[in-house]
């Protein structure tokens, strides 16, 4: 049950890292979101791999579960950088 936790946990750090950055130099927010999601699944299956020495045998699961996570985190993310740029482009003007 711990590993459990900390795996939700791991992802759920390495997903909000993904998005801070994806959001951060790509401008889009969908091509964003979508890039911040495959980098988390990316990530979190090489940190599996690295730890356990060979790839997890239900690593389709476990992707679908990282989507799962990732998906709202980019969002949410992506959001508030949206609104920060409108922000910014409104102080602008």
């Amino acid at each position: 049950m711990l590993g459990l936790i900390v795996s939700l946990i791991a992802v759920v750090i390495i997903s909000l890292i993904c998005a801070f950055f994806c959001h951060l130099f790509i401008k889009q927010a969908r091509a964003a979101t979508i890039a911040a999601v495959v980098y988390s699944v990316l990530f979190f299956q090489a940190l599996s791999y690295l730890e356990a020495g060979s790839l997890d045998p239900y690593w389709l699961i476990s992707t679908l579960v990282i989507v799962m996570l990732a998906t709202p985190i980019a969002i949410l993310i992506g959001t508030l950088f949206t609104a920060r740029r409108q922000r910014k482009a409104a102080q602008a003007d």
